[in-house]
């Protein structure tokens, strides 16, 4: 019997976060970089050509979690989009429409940066554009605030939880228990 996918992660996927993040945080600080345009040095530049040049597979899984789209493969209960996460249930279509200007900036920069990080190629849009200017009006400063608040505190949970898949182990239930009984006893 196959066994039943129970996260949006195949096992394959899993292996390759592993394989890459495992006691990797300095990979994962250059995937911040790059998501937020923070200076690279030479170290940066040259692991991201080592770390990523050539490795689709690696920069699936990175799409996958940065940039989210529903998948019909995935598990129950696991189907996201950034568009899902946008909070608009309780407001007015002209309380939403920043939030839907800036869920839309913020999704487009990701998809930027993530060509980026696969082709080297720099885009259009820079970070510190969404940073508040006496010269936007209100709404377009209140856009640009909610992309730039938003996309900061996403890498750093995308980040989190690939160093968490990275740290987990691999074993089943039983295992699991054995393990923890052995931890507890000491």
């Amino acid at each position: 019997m196959e066994k039943k996918q129970t996260m949006r992660y195949t096992d394959q996927e899993l292996s390759i976060i592993k394989n890459t993040f495992s006691e990797n945080d300095g990979l994962l600080k250059l995937i911040r970089k790059i998501m937020l345009q923070l200076p690279l040095n030479a170290v940066d530049l040259s692991n991201l050509k080592l770390s990523f040049k050539g490795k689709k597979e690696l920069l699936d899984v990175i799409r996958k979690t940065f940039l989210p789209t529903i998948d019909p493969e995935a598990p129950f209960n696991q189907l996201i989009d950034l568009w899902m996460t946008v909070n608009i249930l309780e407001k007015l279509p002209n309380e939403a429409e920043p939030h839907l200007i800036a869920r839309d900036r913020l999704i487009k920069y990701i998809d930027q940066q993530l060509r980026y990080l696969e082709t080297g190629k720099e885009g259009d849009s820079k970070f510190n554009d969404f940073n508040w200017s006496k010269d936007k009006d209100q709404y377009d400063n209140y856009s640009d605030l909610v992309t730039r608040n938003t996309m900061i505190s996403h890498t750093e949970q995308q980040l989190s939880m690939l160093s968490v898949l990275a740290g987990m182990k691999d074993e089943t239930v039983e295992q699991t228990k054995d393990r923890l009984k052995k931890d507890s006893s000491k």
